[in-house]
């Protein structure tokens, strides 16, 4: 659960960030056809040139968000790995306690069929 919940998180997150910058693609061409229409000159290129490098810094923003979150991703399905093969060692521990018990138990119950087995036969032969 706590993966799938991780998990969510992280694509929650990744999912945000996409959309953020979408937004914002659209924002800008929106704004270079409304510039474009209005203006002309000099106050037009700098503004788009400011509009590229925010957006140029966004798409970083969301670049190392989605490397941090695929790392964050990484290392938690490691860990889950990690737990998948301690549980089935201790399940495979539990199974070969679980044998040697039974083993045990049925020593034992051979034994007391003999002692029995013993008994009758000694008081047989008193007889």
């Amino acid at each position: 659960r706590m993966d799938a919940f991780q998990k969510d998180m992280l694509q929650q997150e990744l999912r945000g960030a996409k959309d953020m910058a979408a937004s914002m693609e659209q924002q800008i061409t929106r704004l270079h056809a409304e510039n474009g229409a209005l203006r002309d000159g000099d106050g037009l290129h700098k503004e788009l040139a400011e509009m590229t490098k925010q957006l140029r810094e966004a798409i970083a923003a969301k670049a190392k968000l989605q490397s941090g979150l695929q790392a964050r991703l990484r290392r938690a399905q490691a860990e889950v790995a990690v737990l998948v093969l301690v549980v089935n060692e201790q399940e495979r521990e539990q199974e070969l306690h679980v044998l040697h018990l039974m083993s045990q138990a049925d020593e034992m119950a051979i034994a007391h069929t003999r002692r029995e087995r013993s008994i009758v036969a000694l008081s047989r032969a008193s007889r």
